[in-house]
């Protein structure tokens, strides 16, 4: 539930809509940094290089920068901003940025973020601002985790597109089985207003409007 990122996987998917790029990706032919610690501070850069991807005399690329400081007593903020250039082959730009914080001890951790996404093209300006809260209780071997997400309403230059926004719920129960590996048990809910078509993990929904649910068992595995 922890809502901190890497630069890999730096945005959630409330995107602008349909064509536009997802943010929550991982690219191809990129190059990473990622910084060492530095007092709890941690700097991490993408660079997503044109190569083999050129349409129409366009270099579709793109860049990814994040930071994150996480002091001894619990606190951590963050902030990480991207932009991807020509992906949908017109001359276009996909820009998101996010800024968030968090607290936690061993017992609880709970953390904030806002993000704007920003699409432009030839007569196109497209904005949304989204906020996301989650947390988590530890137990032992025992993790309940939640989340509640709300993408807000599109904005275009020619106006606000109205019952476009959308809500995501999520409840999830984990048991650590190992340092590495844990038993996980989840529930979510997603609530699109008439206008608003997002699928995020539960797969694109078949007409805006259309809501989304998902339950879901497995084990989770890190190397």
């Amino acid at each position: 539930s922890e809502v901190a990122f890497d630069t890999l996987t730096l945005m959630t998917d409330w995107g602008l809509g349909s064509g536009r790029q997802n943010f929550t990706r991982r690219d191809s032919q990129s190059i990473w940094y990622a910084s060492p610690n530095f007092g709890g501070a941690t700097v991490e850069a993408a660079y997503i290089t044109p190569a083999g991807a050129k349409i129409s005399g366009l270099s579709p690329q793109g860049y990814q920068l994040g930071a994150n400081w996480k002091a001894p007593f619990g606190l951590s903020l963050y902030g990480a901003f991207a932009q991807y250039d020509d992906f949908d082959g017109i001359d276009s730009k996909n820009r998101a940025m996010r800024l968030g914080a968090g607290y936690g001890m061993e017992l609880f951790q709970v953390d904030v973020f806002g993000e704007q996404l920003k699409y432009t093209a030839s007569g196109v300006d497209d904005k949304r601002t989204n906020i996301g809260v989650s947390g988590s209780l530890n137990f032992g071997q025992h993790h309940i985790r939640a989340t509640y997400a709300a993408a807000g309403k599109l904005k275009t230059n020619s106006g606000d597109l109205s019952d476009s926004k959308a809500k995501l719920f999520w409840l999830g129960y984990a048991y650590t089985l190992s340092k590495r590996t844990e038993l996980q048990v989840n529930y979510g809910k997603l609530d699109n207003q008439r206008n608003a078509q997002f699928g995020s993990a539960f797969g694109v929904v078949s007409a805006p409007g259309n809501d989304a649910d998902r339950f879901g068992v497995g084990i989770r595995h890190t190397f």
